[in-house]
């Protein structure tokens, strides 16, 4: 393990990381807000660190082999979290540092559950940097990293696989420096056209940016304490939902798109699968709203159902009405939504249709080996046939998905949270949606968690941000020898 090498990495990552710290220092500036103090305080120490470690000398080779990979990842992730909870806890927009913690995670992995109560009386730094959070880890806080940095050595892809979302990996360009800023502008240009059209809704302009970058992320944080549905516009809400549906998507499709044109979309087999669950699910459950259980046809509630199916697909986690009085079946749907996720290559959480996809196509290769035992099984997707290495990692990771909500709820029980509640925050806080039923929903705050189910859900946070593998392999002992080949 090159030690000096990930130091300066991350040390250049936090200087980095000052400088956006600095958006909400000026907000605060500007304002002559309380939050001032704690953003000053957060930026020099996170600064004077960055220059101390990025002053380390680095002798000899500067490839990023696998281990460098995972743990630069998981070394900017963490301080990620720490810094970005510095300044809402010296301010007190917290009580606790693990609420702190708790927020800063939920913020950076775009979960959107929070822990802070009255949105109305915080400084406009404090709800603008937790609208940052969210934008910076959307696309992907690696991702930021490798387009803004000048040089970061032979063997980048493995930062980049550590942190992806999805089986598989995409380089569209020969030069991956080139993929990350094209990425970057195709997500500042769909947020800064979502700013735009919000303006046009008679929305002010930070609240407009706020719900942009937090909806382009598939966050859910909001300015409001009664989220979206404060503002009580139609035209806001179809617009966020719009572009909530665009952020469920996989952005390198998008960059497919911006070569080819829209034709692409209708080839991708991915994209046509996440379209047509959005649309079944508003079917069912507008269906369940208005014919089985004989409510009169409104169009404000056929709103709010379009509304939070595409929330609860993406794991945005915005809320525009209270849907844990709807039927039953439709508070079914809305579960199945939270496991199943957007696109790989998104801004959203979840399982990813991808996987989905891919795990039905396997099972129905099984049901036709059974018929036909001799037959030699090939698994296609868009024309291309998936290797056993992307089979075995799907499958893997559906088992570890399961086992992990398990487990979760299991120690949030052990915190005093009965099985319903811990079932749905632990569903909530893995898929990254931030938004559930009962402690985690519309009406209610994570605030009245319990401390240790706080932690316990930050880490399932963390792992369904960063799917399982990234996190888990710091606990195999072969990661720390000094073994070639990593």
């Amino acid at each position: 393990m090159n030690w000096h090498f990930v130091g300066q990495s991350l040390g250049k990552f936090l200087q980095g990381y000052a400088l956006i710290l600095t958006t909400a220092l000026m907000m605060g500036i500007y304002d002559t807000d309380k939050g001032v103090k704690a953003f000053t305080i957060t930026v020099l120490v996170t600064f004077l660190l960055g220059k101390i470690l990025a002053r380390l000398k680095v002798a000899g080779d500067k490839s990023i082999g696998i281990r460098e990979g995972y743990t630069i990842v998981l070394g900017i992730w963490f301080l990620a979290t720490i810094f970005g909870a510095m300044p809402l806890y010296i301010y007190g927009a917290t009580p606790t540092l693990i609420s702190a913690w708790f927020e800063s995670v939920s913020g950076l992995t775009t979960t959107g559950a929070t822990v802070i109560g009255n949105l109305g009386e915080m400084p406009r730094s404090i709800l603008l940097w937790r609208s940052i959070m969210h934008w910076i880890g959307g696309v992907g806080i690696i991702m930021m990293f490798v387009a803004v940095l000048p040089h970061m050595g032979v063997g980048v892809i493995n930062l980049v696989k550590a942190e992806a979302s999805g089986p598989t990996t995409e380089r569209l360009v020969p030069r991956l420096k080139d993929t990350a800023i094209r990425l970057w502008i195709i997500y500042s240009c769909l947020t800064l056209a979502e700013i735009v059209l919000l303006l046009f809704t008679g929305m002010s302009l930070f609240d407009a940016v706020n719900h942009s970058m937090s909806s382009m992320a598939c966050g859910g944080f909001s300015t409001k304490d009664s989220s979206v549905s404060h503002f009580g516009s139609w035209q806001a809400e179809l617009i966020i939902a719009l572009f909530m549906t665009i952020a469920g998507g996989n952005f390198n499709l998008y960059m497919h798109v911006w070569r080819k044109g829209f034709k692409v979309l209708w080839h991708n087999t991915e994209f046509k699968t996440y379209i047509g669950i959005l649309l079944g699910a508003i079917a069912i459950v507008t269906a369940d709203i208005f014919v089985v259980e004989n409510y009169m046809f409104n169009i404000t509630y056929f709103r709010d159902t379009i509304f939070q199916v595409v929330s609860f697909l993406t794991g945005t986690g915005f809320a525009s009405a209270n849907f844990e009085v709807w039927p039953e079946l439709s508070k079914t749907v809305l579960v199945i939504l939270m496991f199943l996720g957007g696109c790989a290559g998104s801004t959203a959480g979840g399982l990813k249709i991808i996987r989905v996809v891919i795990v039905c196509k396997q099972i129905w290769a099984e049901i036709k080996r059974t018929l036909h035992p001799r037959m030699i099984m090939t698994i296609k997707l868009d024309n291309r046939i998936l290797e056993s290495s992307v089979l075995n990692s799907v499958s893997q990771f559906f088992a570890l998905y399961m086992l992990t909500v398990a487990v979760s709820v299991l120690l949030v029980t052990a915190c005093g949270l009965d099985f319903n509640n811990a079932l749905s925050a632990t569903l909530s806080t893995l898929g990254n949606v931030g938004l559930g039923f009962g402690v985690v929903g519309p009406s209610s705050n994570a605030g009245q968690l319990p401390e240790s189910a706080k932690f316990i859900l930050s880490w399932c946070m963390l792992l369904g941000r960063l799917e399982f593998f990234t996190l888990l392999v710091v606990f195999q002992a072969d990661f720390w020898r000094g073994k070639k080949g990593w």
